[in-house]
This record gives structure tokens, sequence and C-alpha cells, in this order.
């Protein structure tokens, strides 16, 4: 019987602290971020720009809502990362907080095969700072995001 309360203890404790650290998220995440930069990593972790001159928002409602809109420079090269998305990622969606990630269940999407699909992303945030790393199905990234 005693093993059996401590693990409902530990359990109880663990959910309380997930659910903690997700509701400090959402409402630290809360609001709009202007792209800083926007970073392709390679299988061998090299870092490589999205495009040239990337810009963008993303904002996050309190309602559960982002939207997130990246665009580039016209001569960006065609070499680059962005180029599979015609040099522009624009998407709306519901997003959900467990812990420190982030998931986008996108809503509407200039990639129309992200329509439907889940975006899951590691967030670490600071006061100014937000940085979203994961995979888009094309490699992985690291994006970093300045509150405005």
């Amino acid at each position: 019987m005693p093993a059996i309360f401590c693990s409902f203890l530990f359990t109880e404790l663990c959910s309380s602290r997930t659910q903690k650290a997700s509701a400090a998220l959402k409402e630290q995440i809360i609001g709009t971020w202007k792209l800083d930069s926007f970073m392709r990593i390679t299988e061998d972790k090299k870092e490589i720009q999205w495009c040239k001159g990337v810009n963008g928002f993303i904002t996050y409602t309190e309602q559960g809502y982002m939207s997130a809109s990246i665009n580039c420079d016209k001569d960006t090269p065609e070499d680059s990362p962005s180029h599979p998305y015609n040099n522009m990622l624009l998407y709306t969606a519901n997003y959900e907080i467990k812990e420190n990630t982030v998931s986008h269940h996108v809503l509407n999407c200039s990639q129309l095969d992200l329509i439907g699909k889940d975006l899951p992303r590691t967030a670490e945030i600071t006061e100014s700072t937000l940085i979203l790393t994961g995979n888009s199905g094309r490699g992985n990234f690291r994006i970093v995001w300045k509150r405005i």
C-alpha cells in the first residue's frame, strides 16, 4: 500500500509541475514577436540561413490561436532552404502547450501540404526572446523571435 501511495503522489507532483510549466509558457508566449533569425540545421550541425533578407512576425493569442508570416528578398538564391516554400511561409493554427513544447495544429497555410498537420516546436523563452526549434519535415531549424 505505501508503494502505491508514493507512486500516486509522485505522479500528482509531476503532473502539477507540468501544468505549472505549461501555464507559465502560455502566459509568456502570448503577444507578437518579430523574426530575428531563421536557420536550417544540417545533419552535420551546420547552420544555413533560411533565405536572404528573411523577415516576419509570429503572434500567439490568449484564445489559443497563432499566426506566422515569413518572407524573403526577391533575389534569394535558388539553393536556399526557403526555395521549396516559394521563399515565404504563411500560416495560422490553433496551438497547445505541454511543458516546453508548443504544437501548432495548422488550419490554413501557404504550403497546402501542411494544412491539418501538427507542428511541434521546442520553445525557449525569456522576457524578450523566443527560440523555436524543431523539424519541418524538410530538416531541422532554429528560429529566433524578439518581442515587440
